[in-house]
């Protein structure tokens, strides 16, 4: 087992532009924990994630704010306490909506 991040060994920058990664913390084993920021109709885009294996499992739970994620073809709006499951097995767009987006992303690598 991998001894604990500090909030000082943890990256903050995720995409200068629009997206802000406040704390992310990652273990050897493939699962990752991390807390965003998305200013208001920002956008971001991740390609399919390209692995040897099955594809990553993800977790998004919007702590305030509104969140549209699209997976593929199909989109969900999200609000404050939602929450939403995907298989990263397609491209995957988030984008706030008319206020700020803070949310947090759990991701496992794991078969």
């Amino acid at each position: 087992m991998s001894a604990p991040s500090s909030r000082n060994d943890i990256p903050t920058d995720v995409d200068g532009r629009i997206a802000r990664r406040l704390r992310e913390l990652r273990d050897e084993r493939g699962y990752s924990l991390s807390e965003a920021r998305l200013p208001p109709r920002a956008r971001i885009t991740f390609e399919k994630a390209v692995v040897d294996g099955p594809p990553p499992q993800q977790q998004v739970w919007v702590i305030k704010g509104e969140l549209h994620v699209q997976l593929g073809d199909t989109t969900r709006h999200l609000t404050a306490g939602d929450c939403m499951a995907m298989t990263l097995d397609q491209p995957v767009t988030f984008q706030a909506g008319a206020s700020l987006a803070h949310y947090v992303v759990a991701t496992s690598n794991c078969p």
